[in-house]
């Protein structure tokens, strides 16, 4: 529970919310830390002013979970504006680490991409890798690539990967 509570911040989750989240993670850091980025981006639980602890809203248990680590992966893909979806997945399709120069030159976003790297970021999918001699970007955890890559149509997944041999 202490990288529940560190993952929200500091503060003491209610009852309900520790014993679902022992439930559902069975000791997997990386779900439980998937449980909690869901709870907070569904606005299941909140701060509780009084307490400094957190609460449930009326969200928790109206919102359901996914119930596995991919489905709450793929949830919070869902909640991404469509252009950094699309910028994501042609990431998956260069692989776990990407050069940026690769990504621009096979996806579309032309001057957004920066912005769509940037909301990429936030919503801790990706992240800088290093930045000299060469703008590098790595996939949060393999997962996060493999059930973007899964996504794909397989057609489409041809696609990417001819566009991508052909930038290499």
């Amino acid at each position: 529970m202490q990288l529940a509570e560190r993952r929200l911040g500091g503060g003491d989750l209610p009852a309900t919310v520790r014993h679902m989240l022992i439930k559902r993670a069975e000791g997997n850091p990386f779900y439980l830390s998937e449980l909690v980025h869901t709870l907070l981006a569904t606005r299941s639980v909140e701060r509780d002013t009084a307490s400094s602890g957190w609460r449930t809203t009326s969200q928790f248990g109206a919102v359901p979970l996914p119930e596995t680590i991919e489905g709450l992966i793929l949830a919070r893909i869902d909640r991404l504006e469509d252009e950094a979806k699309q910028v994501l997945k042609a990431a998956a399709v260069v692989g776990r680490t990407f050069f940026y120069r690769i990504l621009k030159a096979v996806t579309d976003a032309g001057s957004a991409l920066d912005d769509d790297l940037a909301k990429l970021r936030r919503a801790e999918l990706i992240d800088e890798k290093q930045l000299a001699p060469e703008l590098e970007y790595v996939f949060k955890h393999p997962l996060i690539q493999q059930a973007t890559y899964d996504t794909l149509l397989e057609d489409r997944r041809r696609q990417m990967h001819a566009r991508v041999g052909q930038c290499i």
